[in-house]
């Protein structure tokens, strides 16, 4: 039998006001998880003492332009400061490569690095080669008695099988499971293209970083080893110092929005990991 109609107005009434409450409800829970959120976490970027041993290990993504290593020490203070870092390269090498290297293996045995910064090349291998390969150098370089970093490269045309979300991803599960410090680098240059289409950050055969490109990576790494604000270091490096200062401040830009972004990914996974 149907409702007469001042009941049928006054169901809809207390569905329409329960509807608004749940909708409060939820409403606050998700004010309240945000203050938490804001209040738990610490500043993004945080700043940390910088280490005084670095060894950079990598491929011609990190010798090209002149060595990304000698630009880092510099902007880290240089021998003056008693700044040290050293290359441990291969041309073409991927991590997979670099884990069979007993030079390369003995260096971080030695125990003489304050951190390792391990750059991949996941088209040159695989996903899965990938990850192993960095977990057994991360806990390599963990027993050792340095700090872990990864540094996350880029796609490229001559070995276009695997796109830039794919490499992001693939350095996320590999950071997150390992609990290390992500240079989101290839992120950056994603970032970049989208957003400045006009800066070029790769050379004529489309693989290697240009200066725009390298300058970024050196931003990005600069940034995650010291928790600074990468829009704060204006002064160019040496091997940099050609690039025009508008294009410099838009990658100084797009770095920190970066750092950001990678500070608070980590945070949130802590904080539900917690």
């Amino acid at each position: 039998m149907p409702l007469p109609i001042y009941q049928l107005h006054h169901a809809t009434m207390n569905t329409t006001v329960i509807r608004k409450t749940n909708a409060n409800k939820r409403l606050v829970a998700a004010l309240l998880a945000s203050t938490m959120f804001a209040s738990c976490a610490a500043p993004c970027p945080t700043p940390r003492t910088s280490p005084d041993r670095i060894l950079m290990v990598g491929n011609s993504f990190t010798f090209w332009n002149g060595g990304l290593w000698f630009a880092l020490q510099d902007m880290l203070g240089g021998k003056q400061q008693g700044k040290r870092v050293r290359p441990s390269v291969r041309g073409g090498a991927s991590l997979a490569t670099h884990a069979k290297r007993p030079e390369l293996l003995r260096q971080i045995d030695q125990g003489q690095n304050d951190m390792v910064i391990l750059q991949g090349d996941i088209p040159e291998s695989s996903v899965d080669a990938f990850e192993a390969n960095a977990r057994f150098l991360i806990a390599r370089i963990r027993a050792s008695g340095a700090e872990p970093m990864l540094f996350m490269t880029w796609d490229y045309q001559r070995l276009g099988w695997l796109s830039i979300q794919e490499i992001i991803a693939a350095h996320h599960r590999a950071a997150d499971e390992a609990d290390v410090l992500l240079a989101p680098v290839g992120a950056a240059f994603l970032r970049a293209r989208t957003q400045c289409p006009e800066l070029e950050l790769y050379d004529d055969d489309r693989e290697h970083p240009s200066l725009l490109g390298s300058y970024l990576a050196l931003l990005i790494l600069h940034a995650t080893v010291t928790g600074s604000d990468p829009r704060t270091t204006e002064s160019l490096p040496r091997a940099f110092r050609r690039i025009d200062a508008a294009d410099a401040d838009k990658l100084r830009q797009i770095a920190w929005s970066i750092i950001q972004d990678e500070c608070q990914r980590t945070q949130s996974r802590l904080l539900t990991d917690a």
